[in-house]
């Protein structure tokens, strides 16, 4: 699946925020939100909150984000480049079509 290529990248790179309260808290610019499938309510209630906020993107990656981050139950990432959140978005939106 090339959304985990694109994350992997990401996560190497530099360009992902990983966890709701380093997203609230970063300087950097997020182009787009990722949540996992497992998120409890109260947080996904929260970063649907702030996604409409910020005018943020927000797709739900099932359990990407921890093939991806191992060891840290990632439920939240925030992605800082717009051309890595460009072409995740567009990935998405043609998978399984």
């Amino acid at each position: 699946m090339k959304i985990k290529s694109y994350l992997g990248f990401a996560y190497k790179s530099g360009n992902i925020v990983l966890g709701i309260d380093n997203i609230k808290r970063t300087k950097k610019i997020i182009y787009l939100i990722l949540i996992s499938n497992d998120l409890s309510e109260n947080g996904a209630n929260e970063i649907k909150k702030l996604a409409e906020d910020k005018n943020w993107i927000l797709l739900c990656v099932h359990n990407l984000l921890n093939e991806i981050i191992v060891n840290k139950n990632v439920k939240i990432a925030g992605i800082t480049d717009e051309n890595l959140a460009n072409v995740i978005i567009k990935e998405y939106n043609t998978r399984d079509k």
